[in-house]
């Protein structure tokens, strides 16, 4: 498990979403985290999972509309 805050998230290579595009998905309430004060963490494999996730609905939706 790794505890990232949403900037440090954000600007790893890897992560697929932009540091505004994290920061809807929790205002939202759609990714999970949690805060510790005033800075919001979350764990980067969950979030990596809850992208393809995102992704892989998307596709769904795309193919039932065609």
């Amino acid at each position: 498990m790794i505890m990232l805050t949403i900037r440090q998230a954000a600007s790893r290579p890897d992560c697929p979403l932009t540091e505004h595009a994290l920061r809807q998905a929790v205002k939202r309430h759609e990714l999970p985290h949690f805060r510790s004060g005033s800075r919001v963490y979350v764990d980067f494999d969950r979030l990596l999972e809850w992208t393809a996730q995102q992704m892989d609905e998307s596709v769904t939706r795309s193919k039932e509309m065609n």
